[in-house]
């Protein structure tokens, strides 16, 4: 989009802190894709400065291994990196890169985050049926030799996806639940060990597991088998500056017109008191926004 079109990191700056004075003390930069903003570490510099309790940010990985030192140095606590396949040819039909961006990418990404400092690092996988369920049990066996936490993702029909755009199947198709991840991770591995909560860093709306004699975790994300609505406390802010209140359903307020103008932090407050109240008992089957202009 032009960049006209999208917020600054300064505006980003500004709601932030409207957000901050009001008790939100978590933040998530995420996408599409985050990294391709050449002012990402700007950003994370400037939410740094308001002091939140916690700044992470999800990316695809490719662009990673640049960047993974210079957002340590700026501030960010945690990354969260997604990584669907580990088969090189599989990776470029999902991304739809080929011959752009390769697997190998993403893992010298991973491998520049580490020797970065980032530790409690991330790893998101939406399985989907057909796609790359086969790769469900190795994927899990990553946590034997990496401390890191591998989260299954339940498939979630977002607005338009290659998916849905090649008109094989319905959207719905390709959603696999959780608890057909676990059983075969279970065929693997053996009985899971269920793990508190509190113990994992990040943990979101994620159920963490261990494979008996692993070193990393495993989190699931039920979003379309046992939607988490109740307990749902996001708000999201689209680069083109609207509040959303949930990621599937709209309740979208778009907030860039009280941007420096007079009372600026009133404005955003009572934007987002009005977001959170647009926010759906339970969310849609299926959303209206492409998960590449929403995030996680």
């Amino acid at each position: 989009m032009p960049t006209k079109d999208i917020m600054s990191a300064s505006d980003i700056q500004s709601v932030a802190a409207a957000a901050r004075s009001v008790g939100i003390d978590h933040f998530k930069i995420t996408g599409g894709e985050p990294l391709v903003r050449n002012d990402v570490v700007e950003i994370v510099r400037k939410l740094k400065k308001l002091a939140p309790k916690d700044i992470s940010l999800t990316t695809n990985g490719v662009l990673l291994q640049n960047l993974a030192q210079p957002l340590h140095d700026a501030g960010l606590d945690r990354l969260t990196i997604s990584l669907d396949t580990l088969n090189p040819k599989r990776f470029e039909e999902i991304v739809g890169w080929k011959g752009r961006f390769q697997l190998a990418d993403v893992i010298h990404g991973i491998n520049a985050a580490e020797k970065a400092g980032f530790t409690n690092i991330k790893i998101n996988v939406v399985v989907m049926a057909g796609v790359n369920d086969d790769e469900i049990g190795k994927l899990a066996g990553l946590t034997f030799s990496k401390p890191w936490t591998i989260r299954f993702i339940e498939y979630m029909p977002l607005g338009n996806s290659q998916l849905t755009q090649r008109g094989l199947q319905s959207a719905n198709h390709y959603t696999l639940t959780n608890q057909n991840i676990i059983d075969e991770i279970e065929a693997h591995w053996g009985s899971l060990l269920k793990i508190d909560r509190n113990l994992e860093v990040g943990v979101g709306p994620a159920h963490v597991y261990q494979i008996p004699g692993a070193i990393g975790r495993l989190g699931f994300i039920s979003a379309m088998s046992r939607p988490f609505c109740e307990t749902c406390n996001r708000l999201r802010l689209t680069a083109t500056g609207d509040l959303r209140a949930c990621l599937f359903d709209g309740g979208e307020i778009n907030i860039l017109k009280h941007l420096n103008k007079p009372n600026t932090y009133k404005h955003i407050i009572q934007a987002m008191e009005n977001c959170v109240g647009l926010k759906p008992d339970t969310h849609a089957k299926m959303g209206n926004r492409a998960m590449s202009q929403l995030g996680g």
